[in-house]
């Protein structure tokens, strides 16, 4: 009697966890709608308020300040008050926006950016084409992290991620949300399972009005770990653009360059070790994003859509950087399509959650709500913030600090005014994050 007891009580785990799936139960399993009450309805009122508890200690921790209230908002408002155009780089004013998220495509492998030969030949050629901004640097090291950096152009944490807790990530802005409201048409693409890392309800509060994910693809697509691979979910984003009333904002979020690196074609580098395999891995999606603009350049709606692409994150590898590295968290950005109308690159240095206030500025949307995103090309002064397993890192175009939080203490020291202005911009960002 006892066996069978103990063996029925570990088979609770899996409806506790919600099943067999990668994701396990979070708040977005049941979200289904635009409406906050309606998905609050949804949930299970004591399983919330437990699942809300487990988190709320990283949410709600805070950190030592290392510099003066009024000196951090002084550099804050110096720094972040500047919100305009500045050079114009589209030909339309009301373009149609696609915006690719690159799983895992760390600039180290990708040439223009000093990386290595021959694994992103397509990214290459294309960006020959566009406007590449060649200094950009992640918000932090998990999907989850890049997804809300882009879109709500917001700074990642350190030891778990807003997207996690519905209660704050709800609250932030977002870019889908801002071209909704000015009727466009809004859908995220991803092959996967969007439950994953409370995905789903984050989106459903940024107002994308439809999500395609693995479940509108045949089960024999789904093959690999993550769900069905990059090449299915991109001749799907072409049809629906094929059919797609203007103006259309779409957001793809690619898969098939994540851990473990399983791709349907042969791998382009020989050996089993997990550096060839990554590599493969990114140049089977870059085969994919070159297919997919050879078949785009011949579309009438070509000429009116502005396409971006960037990376969620970077990668350890090559060369299994240290967590705190800058060269890990270092990305490409790239725009390009018929609606650029410059081409070549942009060298500041820059973070990933100012791409948001770059493009809402350029296609004539009021930035103000999204107070840690700088126009990269008005912004005076170039730096970029990144977060790694409690600490942080700050890049300028002439120095680098990484600061531990455990310790206390700077990892890699910099110079005073640069540690002042990167101890600047935590203040500001922890005093905001903890009101959200």
């Amino acid at each position: 009697m006892v066996p069978i007891l103990l063996f029925l009580t570990a088979t609770m785990i899996i409806p506790v966890r919600g099943g067999f799936g990668i994701a396990p139960m979070n708040p977005g399993k049941v979200y289904f709608s635009q409406n906050v009450f309606a998905n609050h309805a949804a949930l299970n009122g004591i399983w919330n308020l437990m699942y809300g508890l487990s988190k709320s200690g990283d949410m709600y921790r805070q950190y030592p300040n290392h510099v003066g209230e009024e000196i951090a908002q002084s550099w804050f408002d110096s720094s972040f008050n500047e919100k305009n155009a500045g050079t114009v780089v589209l030909r339309v004013k009301k373009p149609n926006v696609v915006i690719i998220l690159l799983e895992s495509f760390g600039s180290k492998l990708i040439e223009p950016l000093g990386g290595l030969e021959g694994v992103t030949p397509q990214f290459n050629r294309l960006a020959e084409e566009g406007l590449l901004f060649s200094n950009i640097f992640a918000a932090g090291d998990r999907s989850d992290k890049g997804i809300v950096s882009v879109l709500s152009g917001f700074p990642a944490q350190s030891t778990q991620s807003v997207i996690k807790f519905p209660l704050k990530s709800s609250k932030l802005p977002t870019i889908s949300e801002a071209f909704d409201s000015l009727g466009y048409s809004t859908t995220f693409y991803y092959g996967g399972d969007p439950d994953f890392a409370n995905i789903r309800s984050y989106l459903y509060s940024a107002k994308f009005r439809k999500l395609v994910t693995q479940d509108d693809f045949p089960k024999s697509y789904r093959n690999s770990k993550w769900g069905v691979h990059d090449e299915h979910v991109f001749e799907r984003l072409l049809t629906d653009l094929d059919s797609a009333s203007a103006p259309f904002f779409k957001f793809f979020f690619t898969l098939s360059s994540h851990e473990p690196f399983e791709i349907p074609s042969n791998f382009k580098f020989s050996g089993s070790n997990e550096v060839n395999k990554y590599k493969s891995s990114v140049f089977y999606t870059d085969s994919c994003l070159g297919r997919f603009f050879d078949e785009a350049k011949t579309r009438d709606w070509y000429d009116s859509t502005l396409f971006i692409l960037v990376a969620d994150h970077g990668h350890r590898l090559p060369g299994n950087d240290p967590i705190y590295s800058a060269k890990k968290f270092r990305i490409p950005m790239l725009w390009l399509g018929g609606a650029v109308d410059t081409t070549g690159r942009i060298e500041k240095t820059a973070s990933q959650f100012d791409m948001a206030a770059t493009l809402l500025e350029q296609v004539g949307i009021d930035s103000r709500n999204y107070p840690f995103s700088r126009n990269i090309l008005s912004a005076r002064n170039s730096f970029a913030y990144y977060v790694f397993n409690d600490g942080f890192g700050y890049v300028t175009d002439s120095s680098q600090f990484v600061w531990d939080h455990v310790s206390q203490k700077p990892i890699l020291p910099a110079d005073s005014l640069t540690v002042q202005n990167a101890f600047s911009f935590f203040r500001n960002y922890q005093k905001y994050f903890l009101g959200l």
